[in-house]
């Protein structure tokens, strides 16, 4: 039995390198949604213009501050910095939404939300126009937002080897490249 699920993950891996080989592609003021199945396999369920809520307004705004530091520690906080912060909106089950916002000054904000019961682990390419490489990023806790700020200009990320794992409470939430 255990070799027909091998032969089973390795099919379902198959299946998903084709659609991942490339990466999905983001630019500023865009939104995709994605689905993971249960063989792993990535598929974009939509693609549009960002929609910002007032909680992703408030983050981006405290961003530009300086008041968030470069990696969060494992706390399962919202991001708030004063009680004037609205309220963080649900996650969406079953899918992951990320969102490249454009932030004054050629500064962009990845937001990141995971709508899975397993810890979303991901890669990010950054190009911006002459040079390109990957970024730091966080895993994202299961049904969580997240944001990756970068500071300068973005024209493009491209999301690669996203991935599902356990993860529970207490479990580290390390970042990588």
């Amino acid at each position: 039995m255990r070799g027909g699920f091998a032969a089973l993950a390795a099919f379902g891996l198959t299946v998903a390198a084709p659609a991942m080989a490339q990466g999905i592609a983001l630019k500023p003021g865009e939104t995709v949604v994605l689905h993971i199945d249960s063989s792993g396999a990535v598929s974009e369920v939509s693609r549009g213009p960002a929609q910002l809520n007032d909680y992703d307004r408030a983050v981006i705004a405290e961003s530009v501050k300086g008041s968030y530091g470069d990696a969060p520690d494992d706390a399962a906080t919202n991001a708030t910095i004063n009680d004037a912060m609205p309220p963080a909106p649900a996650i969406q089950r079953g899918q992951i939404r990320f969102t490249l916002a454009p932030v004054e000054g050629d500064r962009n904000l990845l937001i990141i939300e995971n709508g899975y019961g397993g810890a979303l682990r991901y890669q990010a390419r950054l190009n911006n126009g002459y040079r390109t490489g990957f970024a730091n990023v966080c895993l994202v806790k299961p049904v969580r937002g997240s944001y990756e700020y970068w500071p300068f200009k973005v024209q493009s990320v491209t999301l690669l080897s996203l991935t599902l794992s356990d993860w529970t409470p207490g479990d580290p939430a390390p970042c990588q490249e």
